[in-house]
């Protein structure tokens, strides 16, 4: 079975230390696809089977990639981090909020972080050519950014106390043909071009893959 992973993060950063840490997540998600793989043999039998062989890429939602980063996170990283999944927001006067895909706490050897990462999801089928990627990018970002803000507000003033984090937007834009793949390794060279993505991975296996990028919100340069 064919096999490929790569990644970028830009190191423009004053702040290092959230930049190494987001590193080790995606490189530890690449083991995690992996033993997701070993533990759960899929059936030929599913539906579509005869196009993939490797059908977590596009079986699984945006929670359950949620949950995989999340694994990947912990075991790499250990008691030196901890995290909450979609907890329940509400406020007095709005009612129900929503839920922030992952809360995520991390320390250190002289400093405490705290990243909210909201996730969003997709296909990729390679066929994305906006006239100005540069501002679809950021809309795209501050769309989600926006969604956080919304989250960050009632999290500072009535859950957490000293609360004030990182925000990671991530997307995952899952594919299921050769064609999608190569596309998405074409794109993948030229990804810092456009200034807005701050980080990017790609995972394959087969005609399968996950493509996972995003950008940073609060380090500064």
């Amino acid at each position: 079975m064919d096999k490929t992973f790569q990644y970028q993060i830009w190191n423009e950063f004053n702040d290092k230390a959230p930049l190494q840490f987001l590193e080790g997540v995606l490189i530890s998600l690449n083991d995690e696809i992996d033993l997701c793989l070993k533990h759960f043999n899929f059936s030929n039998r599913i539906q579509y089977a005869e196009q993939n062989q490797q059908l977590l890429f596009w079986l699984c939602t945006e929670m359950s990639w949620m949950s995989l980063l999340n694994n990947a996170m912990i075991r790499r990283f250990g008691a030196k981090v901890c995290s909450l999944r979609e907890i329940s927001l509400h406020h007095n006067e709005k009612g129900y909020v929503g839920r922030p895909d992952l809360l995520v706490s991390f320390n250190t050897e002289d400093k405490n972080y705290q990243i909210l990462f909201e996730g969003k999801m997709d296909e990729w089928n390679g066929k994305w050519k906006p006239k100005d990627e540069e501002k679809a990018m950021k809309d795209y970002y501050d769309s989600i950014h926006s969604q956080s803000n919304k989250y960050i507000d009632i999290l500072t003033n009535e859950v957490i106390n000293n609360y004030d984090p990182l925000v990671v937007t991530i997307g995952f834009d899952w594919m299921r043909s050769s064609t999608a793949i190569d596309s998405a390794k074409s794109y993948f060279s030229r990804s810092k071009v456009e200034m807005q993505t701050d980080f990017c991975a790609l995972y394959t296996r087969g005609n399968s893959g996950m493509w996972t990028y995003g950008k940073i919100f609060g380090l500064g340069l």
